[in-house]
């Protein structure tokens, strides 16, 4: 029961914090009349939280590691605690920048949100190409461990592996606008999403650890490198009240 209400409230946590920070980023960027650089922003925004998980899976690997597993699971759970307050601190210490406020309740907001999503065509399809491909590709997070251990690697080499195609996705990230460049906004867009189809149905058949570790890479790192440009592109049609 424990677990269960700690994961509620983890996924509440996150909740909350989803959309918002981009919003806050956002804003900033347009009170500084940068927001047509936005995704790059994005991209080094989410560069920045990737090198940070660069950093946490293999220690938390190597601390899951040190005894008879699973006893030190909770160990890493208590870092992540730690690591969260940290983060509240430095939350607590930004400034919001002006921007208009919403005259109406945030039900009234979201209900409002829900109908221009259904009636304004481009931002409708932005939203969905984000949430369904976020959502598929998520399960890399999920699956990479037992797909990893499938393919003969031991628990230690978990970190590694993770810490491997977070740092391929802060490659990515770091070099959004030369991707941009060279195959244009629509074909990376689309290639970011029919790779992962290609690559899943793969992971179904192919055990190897040569094909699988790369897969894996691939897969976070199409998921990595679309998400900043579709925030930008949400964000474009949504105002600053409403945000």
């Amino acid at each position: 029961p424990i677990l269960y209400v700690a994961e509620f409230l983890g996924a509440l946590g996150m909740t909350l914090m989803s959309g918002a920070e981009q919003a806050l980023l956002y804003d900033s960027l347009v009170a500084l009349k940068l927001q047509d650089r936005a995704r790059h922003y994005f991209s080094r925004y989410d560069a920045a939280g990737t090198l940070g998980m660069l950093l946490a899976f293999p220690v938390g690997s190597f601390v899951a590691s040190l005894g008879q597993y699973p006893q030190l699971i909770p160990v890493p759970f208590v870092m992540s605690a730690a690591s969260a307050a940290l983060a509240a601190v430095a939350y607590l210490s930004m400034e919001e920048p002006a921007r208009t406020k919403p005259r109406e309740g945030f039900l009234r907001m979201g209900v409002d949100g829900l109908r221009k999503l259904f009636v304004h065509r481009e931002l409708r399809a932005y939203v969905l190409n984000a949430v369904t491909i976020s959502a598929v590709t998520f399960f890399a997070f999920w699956l990479y461990q037992p797909t990893a251990r499938r393919a003969g690697l031991g628990v230690a080499w978990l970190g590694v592996l993770a810490a491997g195609f977070n740092l391929f996705s802060s490659i990515l990230l770091a070099n959004s606008a030369r991707l941009e460049s060279l195959l244009g906004l629509r074909r990376l867009l689309f290639l970011s999403a029919a790779a992962p189809a290609v690559l899943f149905a793969a992971l179904g058949f192919i055990y190897h650890a040569a094909f699988i570790v790369p897969a894996l890479f691939l897969l976070v790192g199409c998921r990595m490198i679309r998400i900043p440009m579709l925030n930008d592109l949400i964000n474009r049609h949504i105002e600053s009240e409403n945000r």
